[in-house]
């Protein structure tokens, strides 16, 4: 998985003792790939990804893939102020 992880509104309001939890408060906290995700909560790849693909498809995240980012730098884009 490769992009931005934008947490959506309402995001904070879930739980923090369960795996979905904890991957929003991992990613709240900074980490931006699923291997970072997984260092923060000891989850399973698999889990990760299953949370982060749950997590999107309910609204809690916003995923977007930004290639055009390492080439171009952050200056232009319109979402800069968003990403960690």
């Amino acid at each position: 998985m490769s992009g931005v992880l934008l947490l959506a509104p309402g995001s904070r309001s879930l739980a923090s003792t369960g795996p979905l939890g904890k991957v929003l408060a991992a990613v709240r906290d900074g980490a931006n790939s699923v291997i970072a995700i997984q260092a923060a909560t000891q989850l399973s790849r698999d889990l990760v990804e299953a949370a982060l693909e749950h997590l999107r498809r309910t609204g809690r995240f916003v995923f977007r893939d930004y290639a055009a980012c390492a080439t171009s730098g952050c200056g232009a884009c319109p979402t800069a102020s968003t990403c960690n």
